[in-house]
């Protein structure tokens, strides 16, 4: 697209499209008046959280990730109807000559879609990685037991023969709904926080001298595009990396949450996420506050000796407030 700058319309490079913050506007209703209106709705929204980071985070500027939460919704509805027709399946197969089968695919089939669309609502997601996300997934023991339950009522009732009237089919329609569930809260959870990378101008001919601290991912000292180091944290990490954008060598730091996903450390404390109590159930609830105080206490300014002048194509639009009639 003309004027784009790192895959961001100009003036948005930073502070990204205020009507990323709010509804869609129907395509019968897109006037000019309608946008502004939504465009100054979605700026007040977009920094309505944001807190002050640290002196020594001198030179960093944040950097929004599209928020990805309305996109989620639609598909976690159409996966309860493929659980509730599986179910359906499971209950009247023997009555109508449907082997088992059908249902319980249909059941697993409901977990299976929001892990797929999670994987590509990540991956659409500007600077997003669904890699982190599921590797960080294959550690927690919920959905390692859970996994390692299906695998094995799968073989059972494979190698077992086992009749379409046996009351052990509806094993996968539990698991089904445990796994639904915890992907389900794990995705609402990732998705609804406030999302920043954090970015810094700088000279790419320099050394970069790291602290004992972090944990050097490279074997040099020099910038790189890719993940240069790692500050391990109460919760995930801190994450050091490099990108160049318009023939500007950025240095990128992103707080990597113990769920795998991008969250803003520099966040006020009114944050709401969704299902809090799925979450504290499944241990997935993401707490900034040890976080944001670690965080004050990591001195940041060994990276200022390395920064320069901010291109003057990152300065942030000015969002037109709309006039009252």
């Amino acid at each position: 697209m003309a004027g784009e700058i790192g895959g961001r319309p100009k003036g948005c490079f930073l502070d990204g499209d205020p009507l990323w913050w709010v509804a869609p506007i129907k395509k019968n209703e897109r006037t000019e008046e309608v946008i502004l209106q939504m465009r100054w709705l979605g700026n007040g929204r977009r920094s309505s959280l944001d807190d002050i980071p640290p002196i020594s985070w001198k030179g960093w500027k944040r950097q929004r990730l599209e928020p990805k939460i309305q996109g989620f919704l639609f598909p976690v509805s159409w996966s309860l109807i493929l659980a509730a027709v599986g179910m359906l399946f499971l209950l009247f197969d023997q009555n109508k000559g449907y082997s088992p089968w059908v249902g319980t695919t249909l059941v697993l089939l409901s977990p299976l879609s929001i892990i797929i669309v999670a994987y590509l609502l990540l991956e659409s997601r500007q600077f997003g990685s669904a890699q982190e996300y599921f590797v960080t997934s294959l550690k927690d023991v919920w959905n390692l037991a859970l996994l390692s339950l299906i695998a094995m009522s799968i073989w059972w009732a494979w190698d077992a023969k086992m009749d379409p009237s046996e009351p052990f089919w509806f094993i996968f329609l539990v698991f089904s709904i445990l796994s639904w569930l915890w992907w389900t809260t794990r995705c609402s959870q990732c998705f609804s926080i406030q999302s920043s990378r954090w970015l810094m101008p700088v000279d790419d001919s320099k050394e970069i001298s790291l602290p004992k601290s972090w944990v050097g991912k490279v074997s040099h000292s020099k910038w790189a595009a890719k993940e240069l180091a790692r500050l391990p944290l109460v919760d995930g990490f801190l994450r050091l990396s490099g990108d160049r954008v318009n023939g500007v060598s950025f240095l990128v730091l992103e707080y990597i949450s113990k769920l795998g996903c991008c969250a803003d450390p520099w966040v006020g404390e009114r944050q709401e996420l969704p299902l809090k109590g799925l979450a504290n159930f499944f241990s997935m609830e993401i707490d900034m506050t040890p976080i944001n105080t670690q965080l004050r206490g990591v001195d940041m300014s060994f990276l200022y000796s390395l920064k320069v002048s901010w291109p003057a194509w990152a300065k942030p639009e000015e969002v037109i407030e709309p006039e009252e009639e």
